[in-house]
């Protein structure tokens, strides 16, 4: 979560690959933790918005990458 917020808040496309990469990596050991980190990341970036009081298409992007790159860990359990 670190590195997601690192990454959204110093607009760093390296952060969030690397929380990707950590999140697909938890994925495979401990699969319940997986909600947890995308109900935060989610809210965070939630909250971002109303924050904001607009929508920044930026932090869409970069969530977008973070969940299709951990993403697979994910749906490895429900397809195995």
């Amino acid at each position: 979560m670190g590195f997601f917020y690192l990454g959204i808040n110093k607009s760093s496309t390296k952060y969030i690959v690397y929380a990707a990469v950590l999140c697909f990596a938890l994925g495979f050991e401990h699969i319940y933790n997986i909600f947890a980190i995308y109900l935060a990341t989610g809210f965070h970036v939630l909250f971002l918005f109303l924050k904001e009081k607009k929508i920044n298409y930026n932090y869409i992007t970069k969530s977008l990458i973070f969940y299709i790159i951990s993403i697979p860990s994910f749906l490895y359990y429900f397809f195995v």
